[in-house]
């Protein structure tokens, strides 16, 4: 399990974890093919979950999450991932600091150095690809999420390719194989 990235009360439960939860549970009536998210407040309320139905089995998986949750603290905190992920926490920022020469740098969150140091030969250029490298951490976030939800490795989505297209982006930005 692990939290959003902008959201550490919003626990996802990958498909697998559900699978083991739901064969533990034959008559339990969820998915074992698909991932679950639940929002908790801070008194461990649920707030919201994406579930179409509610029943025991969704509210032991609910509990199951907030336990998890009270058990190992959100991934994030204070802004900075408790996980190694190899790269710099986001989010990232562009900022045109270098003005008379040009160059655009992407700051991370606290980071006085920075991540990126975009050149190129036009202004336009420079601004879009500063964006680009600003929004990577979001984008490999949402990749993932995107995985968890839509990625078995079986179905249509599979043979239309988008989830392919992901997994290989998921390993050129983290070094390893999805």
């Amino acid at each position: 399990m692990y939290t959003e990235y902008h959201n550490p009360n919003k626990v996802i439960i990958p498909r697998e974890e559900v699978a083991e939860f739901v064969d533990a549970r034959p008559d339990c009536g969820l998915n074992r093919g698909r991932a679950y998210w639940f929002e908790f407040d801070q008194d461990g309320h649920e707030i919201d979950n994406d579930s179409p139905v509610q029943n025991a089995a969704l509210d032991a998986l609910s509990a199951y999450a907030w336990r998890w949750l009270q058990d190992n603290g959100p991934l994030l905190r204070d802004g900075v991932m408790r996980e190694a992920v190899g790269h710099t926490p986001g989010p990232w920022a562009a900022a045109d600091t270098l003005s008379r020469t040009g160059l655009i740098n992407v700051y991370g969150p606290g980071r006085p150095l920075p991540i990126a140091i975009v050149t190129g030969d036009y202004k336009t250029e420079r601004e879009a690809n500063a964006r680009l490298i600003a929004a990577a951490p979001e984008l490999l976030e949402a990749l993932q999420a995107m995985l968890e939800i839509y990625g078995p490795r079986n179905g249509a989505i599979e043979r239309d390719g988008p989830c392919n297209y992901a997994r290989a982006a998921i390993a050129k930005a983290t070094g390893k194989k999805v």
